[in-house]
């Protein structure tokens, strides 16, 4: 779980984009170099994160409005019962600070394994 973090945390999309596929693909294509399992929307039980590696669910967001991060709490009860960990990689987040922030919270609280990697 750690080597995949510390790989998210290195990678840079090449610019930002307007659609969430693109953001996907980019970073599916960086972790499979050194996670050849990396796949993309696989589906397993009720899930369908955007990419898997293993038994770790990666939900990616971008560009990211707060109604985008009101989907991830849906998401990690559902992701969490299929997988045992989550990532959540945000990309160009537009989200007032503060709202932000109480959103952190909240899932800190109810999901406290929960990653949430901001880019």
């Amino acid at each position: 779980m750690q080597e995949i973090i510390a790989s998210v945390e290195d990678f840079y999309p090449a610019r930002n984009y307007k659609e969430e596929k693109h953001y996907q693909f980019e970073l599916n294509g960086w972790l499979k170099k050194d996670f050849p399992s990396s796949d993309i929307e696989v589906h397993k039980g009720h899930s369908r994160p955007d990419i898997v590696i293993e038994n770790v669910a990666i939900e990616i967001k971008g560009p990211t409005a707060f109604k985008d991060l009101e989907t991830i709490f849906g998401k990690a009860h559902r992701y969490l019962q299929d997988y045992d960990h989550m990532i959540v990689v945000l990309f160009s987040v537009d989200v007032p600070e503060d709202r932000y922030e109480n959103w952190k919270e909240g899932i800190n609280q109810y999901f406290p394994d929960v990653v949430i990697l901001r880019k």
